[in-house]
């Protein structure tokens, strides 16, 4: 029997919502190269709703699953940004790589922030990010990258043989899991520790 509650009443449409903190929704609008999109926290016991992330082309996020951090891609005037931000929306790192959120997992914040991301390769001239990917007009070959707060970039596998687009990342006991784009299949990658 499960009881349900009206957290607040919204007019809108088109926006993606992620619940990571307890008290707080973040609702982001639905991204583009074209336009500005921004987010906004949705404070549930206040029933308020604040600008969260200014906006900017192409804005996307992904949080990790503790709501601590995020990654934030932006793509103004064609220069493809990913960087890491902290839950309260100050920027923390800029990734010395181009890739999306969503080719990207944290796999902990504590003591030291690191993640994994599928990085492209190369992105053709002309790629419109993140609308290219986002509506499958173009695919990657990615290299699978370990990146540390220090800075550190280690490439856990490169994409030899077998062609991998990969997205909906996860990692759980030592094993980096994706889906292929190019053949919806399942891959595992042994990360170890």
């Amino acid at each position: 029997n499960l009881k349900q509650t009206e957290l607040i009443r919204l007019a809108a449409g088109d926006f993606i919502l992620s619940w990571v903190a307890p008290k707080k929704i973040y609702l982001a609008e639905k991204p583009s190269a074209r336009y500005q999109s921004g987010v906004w926290s949705l404070d549930i016991t206040k029933k308020t709703i604040e600008p969260f992330i200014e906006a900017a082309n192409g804005l996307t996020m992904r949080w990790d699953a503790s709501g601590k951090v995020a990654l934030k891609f932006t793509n103004v005037f064609e220069d493809n940004t990913l960087v890491v931000v902290m839950g309260d929306g100050d920027t923390l790192a800029l990734l010395p790589f181009a890739t999306l959120p969503e080719k990207c997992v944290v796999v902990s914040v504590e003591p030291e922030i690191s993640l994994y991301c599928a990085v492209p390769r190369s992105i053709r001239e002309g790629t419109l990010l993140p609308d290219d990917y986002l509506t499958g007009a173009v695919r990657f070959s990615d290299d699978m990258v370990k990146w540390t707060l220090g800075g550190a970039v280690t490439r856990v596998y490169e994409g030899v043989g077998v062609p991998i687009d990969a997205e909906q990342l996860t990692a759980k006991n030592g094993k980096l899991r994706l889906v292929n784009r190019y053949d919806h299949k399942l891959y595992s990658i042994d990360i170890g520790n």
